[in-house]
């Protein structure tokens, strides 16, 4: 008895898992395809990445081992290519363009 409910479980966490990876994956398609529509470079998709996870400036440089002037660098780079002006107005154009899949 003990095992079944163990077994059961073991298959219901791994469900889950997976359901979780799916998601995961399909947010990151999802970044990947808006970076590449806006012509983000490499960096700037990465940047772009921490910066809809609400990271500082500082915390993108020691995250991906940057320069906290590097790091500007690239959030002014997507601010031009996104014609924003401010870091709250990249939430909203990136659900956009998620609805719109």
């Amino acid at each position: 008895m003990v095992c079944l409910i163990l077994l059961q479980f073991f298959f219901r966490e791994r469900n889950e898992k997976a359901v979780e990876s799916s998601e995961e994956l399909e947010q990151t398609a999802l970044i990947q395809n808006f970076c590449q529509d806006h012509q983000f470079t490499q960096r700037e998709c990465e940047v772009f990445q921490l910066l809809l996870q609400h990271y500082s400036n500082q915390e993108i440089a020691d995250q991906l081992f940057l320069s906290l002037g590097t790091v500007k660098t690239h959030v002014h780079n997507i601010f031009i290519k996104l014609e924003i002006k401010k870091r709250t107005q990249i939430f909203p154009l990136f659900e956009t363009y998620e609805a719109s899949f």
